[in-house]
């Protein structure tokens, strides 16, 4: 508010691997000392503006180190989201928004699913179905393509492209990530620890 900024957004995710109950209650306290300074930087002016909660759950992608991972079960899901709406609906000045766990569903199935997911499509546009009809009617395909955790060696289906950067150095930054421990950034110039970059000329080394 004393920069002149009357209202707040804050994004977060749910779901994440190696997730706590504990998690979600350090996204409530932690809203609720933004609130307390945003109400004590309010008073002066003498009104105060809203703070917007927005919580996604949280989508493995490919060609990330969390492309092993699994996507958090629905009622794992479902729980936390009721969590966090619970704690923060009596906070004056505070709305909660969330995104469809249908549609995160739907997103984490297209991104990481393979050539039996254009049969799925081309069952639910046949049916004229919803993704909530289409997701409750193929349980099976979603668990096949966005509910597990995929061993190290299997082929995944997004692996035809090349990114450039190297599977090794994906799945090391998975167990780094799974352990909380951070990775250094590169270097400026010459970095090798990904592959994406080119090797650096005979006469630069």
């Amino acid at each position: 508010m004393t920069a002149g900024i009357p209202n707040l957004k804050l994004y977060f995710l749910v779901g994440l691997p190696t997730e706590t109950e504990a998690d979600a209650d350090a996204v409530l306290e932690l809203c609720g000392r933004i609130k307390s300074a945003f109400l004590e930087a309010s008073r002066p002016r003498g009104r105060m503006g809203t703070i917007t909660v927005s919580v996604n759950p949280f989508i493995p992608k490919p060609v990330t180190p969390f492309q092993w991972s699994a996507m958090t079960a629905p009622q794992v899901l479902a729980a936390r989201l009721a969590r966090l709406q619970e704690g923060l609906r009596r906070v004056p000045n505070v709305h909660f928004q969330v995104e469809a766990l249908h549609e995160a569903q739907a997103q984490a199935l297209l991104a990481r699913g393979d050539r039996r997911v254009a049969d799925l499509l081309e069952r639910r546009h046949a049916a004229g179905d919803s993704w909530r009809r289409t997701l409750r009617r193929e349980p099976l395909e979603l668990a096949r393509q966005a509910l597990r955790e995929r061993p190290r060696e299997e082929c995944l289906p997004w692996e035809i492209i090349d990114h450039g950067v190297e599977r090794d150095f994906l799945w090391k930054e998975y167990q780094r990530a799974r352990h909380a421990r951070t990775t250094p950034p590169c270097p400026p110039e010459g970095c090798q620890r990904c592959g994406a970059c080119p090797p650096p000329a005979p006469g630069n080394r």
